[in-house]
Parts: C-alpha cells; structure tokens; sequence
C-alpha cells in the first residue's frame, strides 16, 4: 500500500481545515444575504429568486456535462508533460459548450413555459430563471477554475471566490440598494447574481492568468495562482 508522504499530508490537512473554515463562513453569510433578501422583497418576489439561483446551480452541471470530474484525470497530464497550454484550451471548450447549453436551456425553459402558460399570459416563477441563463455559463467556469487550482494546490483561489467572494459581493450590493433607498426587484436581485459570477470569474481569471500564448507551450509563470502561504 502506498504512503503518503508528510508533505501530501500536510497539504491535505491544510486543505480540509481551509474548505471546513470557508464552509462555515460562507455558510453564514449566505444565510445573512437571503434574510436581508427576504425582507427587502415581497415573499413572490424572493421565491423567483431562489427559482432563478437554484437553476443556475444546477444547471451548470448540466453545462459542465462531466468536464469537472474529468478535470482531475486530464488537466495533471498535461502539466506533468509541460503543455499547460493545453489547460486554456480545456477551459475554453468547457466554456464554449456552456455558452452552447445554456442557449438551449434557456429556449427549453421559454418553449415549455409558452405551452402551458397560456402563451406566456400566467407566468411561472421559473420563467424568471431565464434571466439567470447569462450567469450559467460563469458558474460552470468558476467551478472548472477552482478544480484547476486544486490541482495546483492553489487552496486560497480554490475556495476563496465561490465560498466567500459570492454571497459578500451579493451582500454589499444588498447594502449599497439599501443604502440608496432603491426599491429591490426579483429582476434586480438575479441580475446581481449574473453580475457577481461574471465578475468573480473575471478575477479568477486575471489572477491565474490563463490563455493561450500561441507557441504551443505556457510559461511557468503561465498558471500564476495565489498559494496559501
């Protein structure tokens, strides 16, 4: 039977106590933004929301279609033969096929809600999920990117964005809208969702810096993660 060494072990003590920790903060914050969302919408308005959130939840599995699970056994290869630009190419068709599915989703979603909704005159709060379409293909980015970083043992950029970066950029803007006295919509509340997937995957992506250089190979400094110290 192998053994792991004590550097494997360490890491793999660092990563558990990390992912339990930002677990549990992200956990807290979640459920402090939707309290302050459920009072700051009618309880139809907050029920749309959750429609919307839950679908693109699982509707990036949907888009992913096995490209996380396979992200472990693919992407070490590539790196250990030295060809990570292959890791940008993973990526992008990953999110070319997002963008793809999501289309289809989305269109899916309007033709059934158009045959049993009357031609769209009683509207089915999952008809609100249609505005949640844009933020699927980020999430199913976000979620390859943070395998990627756990294959680099990049644990801060692995767990930090989705667990933390989520439900406080959706907790600021609450506060910002509140602070304003703008009146907060379904509509609104799942546009912020859209937005802060766009943006956190935007930030991911300038931090690990992946793109294909067009030489065929990456730099080192190619996948430049931020390390847990």
């Amino acid at each position: 039977m192998l053994r792991m060494s004590d550097g494997e072990q360490n890491y793999l003590f660092k990563a558990f106590v990390l992912a339990l920790f930002l677990s549990v903060l992200g956990f807290f914050f979640t459920f402090i933004y939707n309290i302050v969302l459920s009072r700051m919408l009618t309880p139809q308005s907050y029920g749309n929301f959750k429609t919307a959130e839950s679908f693109v939840h699982l509707a990036q599995m949907i888009v992913l279609l096995g490209g996380n699970f396979a992200t472990f056994s693919v992407l070490p290869k590539f790196m250990e033969q030295n060809i990570d630009f292959m890791v940008w190419r993973y990526l992008r068709f990953y999110m070319m096929i997002g963008i793809i599915v999501s289309m289809c989703l989305g269109g899916a979603v309007i033709i059934i809600e158009y045959n049993n909704t009357n031609g769209l005159k009683d509207v089915h709060p999952i008809l609100f999920a249609i505005f949640a379409i844009f933020a699927i293909p980020f999430a199913a980015t976000l979620r390859l990117l943070r395998d990627t970083a756990l294959i680099k043992k990049r644990l801060i950029v692995a767990y930090i964005p989705k667990q933390l970066g989520y439900p406080l950029l959706i907790l600021l803007v609450l506060i910002v809208l509140n602070s304003m006295n703008i009146k907060l919509t379904s509509n609104i509340a799942i546009s912020v969702v859209v937005v802060s997937y766009i943006l956190l995957t935007v930030i991911v992506f300038s931090v690990m810096n992946v793109r294909d250089h067009g030489e065929g190979k990456m730099s080192e400094k190619s996948l430049c993660f931020i390390d847990i110290g």
